[in-house]
């Protein structure tokens, strides 16, 4: 893959200004000006009747051809706006932005449609705003309609259309102009399954041909199955940038954290069992250890099929009302294959002495041949089904899943099911 630079944004910052009446606004039109003209030569500040938000401040990244980065945060947080400006759409109050190739852009639900124009019409419209030619538009109507999935709808107004049709054409015109870059802001949320689906893979084609994907969501699993890389904003600065699994950990984190602080605690980074690991959490419980067994024997591969053994141990506070620790085996992508607690046991956690806990988790290893991580939590429950974390930490080991010749042809995705086939009927 190359490594060609099609984004680069420098110290970018944006600022709004927000009027508390109507009234404000028109003032702020009048007075500065009125000011001017009658001290021209004055140097005391202007008079201002808004407040300043800035959505951005400072932001720097480059993104190169063939990544796909996805962009979390809380709403509110300056996402939209950066892919605004990325886009052109909005000036920047400083920094600077630098673009290279064709930009396909779904901003909003419908931006770009003519409410009163047929789908054929904008179509054609929305293709030659991107750049294509009326015959280039010609060869390829029958292909965007056929993705899109609404051929009996094509000639009727789009304000007759759902916000799923909508969608779907807006989708099918932008994918459809040969873009170098695409960008996508909340858009997919709107389909039903079958049609995301169908857009997953077609986003998945176009990274295979070198296309550059910027994706705004708040589905933290799709950014860590299918984004080479996310940025974290936080109230318009950026906190994280770099590979999906910890920029949606320390989102999570700060969620959690908004929790914790409700009932008078404060998440924060804490001290990991290892290296490779990254742990966070309140203060009031610790993981110590971990390790695996297969019956009494400490190792980390297992064939498929063992029944596996997870000992983990940790110190808990008496401030706990009901704690419980966790576990969940994941795949390389940060997935959850499985998960379990210790509330299974159907019994409260006994402490020792000094507050330490150890508890033991068996599962049947019927996941496919492949690299596996565990993450581990302390969780509370202190009002019943709802949760507070504790502590988490990820990758705090990693194991393998052997082939041990008893996988059946054909199998396919995390676990085998023992499944099979059956002709029924047929010559």
């Amino acid at each position: 893959m190359s490594s060609e630079r099609l984004i680069h944004v420098q110290d970018v910052s944006k600022c709004f200004a927000i009027f508390e009446r109507p009234k404000d606004r028109l003032k702020q039109m009048i007075v500065p000006r009125l000011s001017r003209l009658l001290n021209p030569f004055s140097d005391k500040p202007r008079p201002k009747f808004y407040r300043e938000f800035w959505a951005l401040r400072n932001i720097s990244l480059d993104v190169e051809r063939g990544e796909m980065l996805g962009i979390i945060g809380r709403n509110g947080s300056g996402k939209s706006t950066l892919l605004q400006i990325i886009c052109g759409i909005l000036q920047v109050e400083s920094g600077n932005v630098e673009m290279k190739g064709r930009i396909s852009a779904l901003l909003e639900l419908g931006a770009g449609f003519n409410q009163e124009f047929t789908g054929r019409e904008n179509v054609y419209m929305n293709a030659a705003i991107l750049g294509l030619s009326e015959q280039e538009i010609d060869e390829r109507f029958d292909d965007i309609v056929a993705f899109s999935e609404i051929e009996d709808f094509i000639d009727q107004p789009v304000k007759t259309y759902s916000s799923g049709m909508f969608m779907r054409l807006a989708f099918s015109v932008a994918v459809s102009v040969d873009p170098d870059i695409v960008v996508v802001d909340e858009a997919l949320a709107v389909g039903d399954i079958g049609f995301y689906m169908k857009c997953m893979q077609r986003i998945e084609e176009m990274i295979e041909r070198g296309v550059t994907i910027l994706l705004v969501t708040h589905d933290l699993s799709l950014v860590r199955s299918m984004c080479t890389r996310a940025l974290y904003l936080k109230a318009g600065e950026c906190v994280f940038d770099g590979d999906a699994e910890t920029a949606t950990e320390m989102f999570l984190m700060d969620v959690r954290g908004e929790q914790a602080s409700g009932i008078g605690q404060k998440m924060s980074f804490r001290e990991p069992m290892n290296k490779d690991s990254m742990a966070f959490g309140t203060g009031l419980g610790k993981l110590l250890d971990i390790e695996l067994f297969l019956k009494e024997e400490s190792r980390t591969w297992f064939h498929h099929g063992d029944r596996v053994s997870i000992k983990v141990s940790a110190w808990l506070s008496d401030e706990l009302r009901s704690p419980a620790l966790a576990v969940a085996i994941r795949d390389q992508k940060g997935i959850v294959v499985c998960g379990m607690d210790s509330r299974r046991n159907e019994k409260a956690l006994v402490l020792g002495s000094k507050g330490e806990v150890c508890c033991q988790f068996e599962f049947d290893a019927t996941m496919l041949p492949g690299i596996y991580n565990i993450a581990l939590r302390i969780l509370d429950f202190p009002f019943g089904a709802s949760d507070v974390l504790i502590e988490k930490q990820l990758n705090t080991i990693t194991f393998e899943i052997v082939d041990n010749g008893q996988i059946p042809v054909g199998s396919s995705g995390f676990v085998e099911l023992n499944g099979s086939c059956f002709q029924v009927y047929g010559n």
